[in-house]
This record gives structure tokens, C-alpha cells and sequence, in this order.
């Protein structure tokens, strides 16, 4: 999928830029966390949570707004499945390549730019969060303390 061309983003720039991730406001760098849930009547299924790097996943939050319950952390080897090989750490925020559905913290858009990791633990793409939006298309909801 070329996210870049479908939704007119300069990614590529971006993408081979090393981001300093020391001298960007830590509120701006991002986290994701693959998990896997119960759906009611569908079973279980993985999912993407996005969210601010000061910022803390809430479980009851999750179950109360998005109404997902019997969360887990996916281990280290269903990431690397879903990922094609990409270990935590290193996963780019793009949930909708993996075929995961993404849903983002609503403090993730407070913040002009987001910086996260490109697929490696060593470099960082950042990018504008209203262009990272427009490429996910996540839901957005309150899910961190």
C-alpha cells in the first residue's frame, strides 16, 4: 500500500530523515501497543492502540468509551506475525497495513507534529498529525490516563 501517493503526503522526505527523538517534546513522540480483545458474537481479533508518549494506556477507559473487554498485550511473536517480521519497539503506527483496525488517543492531535519509529527501533519519521490522521483514518476516543 503507498500510503504517500494515495493521500498526497510527502512521507518519503520524511521517512529518510533521521529524527533527533532527544530534542523533540517527549508529548509529541508516539507509542502503539498491538493487543488482542474479545469481540462480542466475532470472537477474538488484534487491534492498534496509538497514543502520546507521556501518556498511559487505560484499559477501563478502553472498555468503558470503546467498549472492547478481555484485553491483552499481543506477545512479541503474534506482533511480529501481524508485522511481517517487525518487532515492538520498531512498529510503525500504521495499524490499516497490517489489516489492524487503530484507535488513537484524542491527545495524540494536540500536538502539530508526531515523531515515531519507521519499522526500526533506530530511526524515526516525524510527520504532521492532521497528515497522520488523514492516513490511518483511526477512531479517535479518550483511551490513556
Amino acid at each position: 500500500m503507498d500510503l504517500s501517493a494515495k493521500n498526497k503526503i510527502p512521507l518519503l522526505r520524511v521517512a529518510l530523515e533521521k529524527v533527533d527523538i532527544f530534542s523533540t517534546e517527549f508529548s509529541s513522540q508516539i507509542q502503539n501497543i498491538v493487543t488482542e480483545h474479545k469481540e462480542p458474537g466475532t470472537g477474538r481479533k488484534f487491534v492498534m492502540f496509538v497514543m502520546p508518549g507521556n501518556r498511559k494506556f487505560d484499559a477501563d477507559k478502553i472498555k468503558s468509551h470503546i467498549g472492547l473487554v478481555d484485553i491483552r498485550f499481543a506477545t512479541e511473536q503474534e506482533v511480529s506475525e501481524i508485522t511481517s517480521g517487525t518487532l515492538p519497539g520498531g512498529v510503525p503506527p500504521f495499524g490499516n497495513i497490517f489489516n489492524l483496525e487503530v484507535f488513537a488517543d484524542k491527545a495524540l492531535f494536540d500536538n502539530e507534529k508526531i515523531v515515531f519509529n519507521a519499522g526500526d527501533k533506530s530511526y524515526s519519521i516525524d510527520m504532521k498529525s492532521s497528515d497522520y490522521k488523514k492516513v490511518v483514518d483511526p477512531v479517535v476516543a479518550d483511551i490513556c490516563q
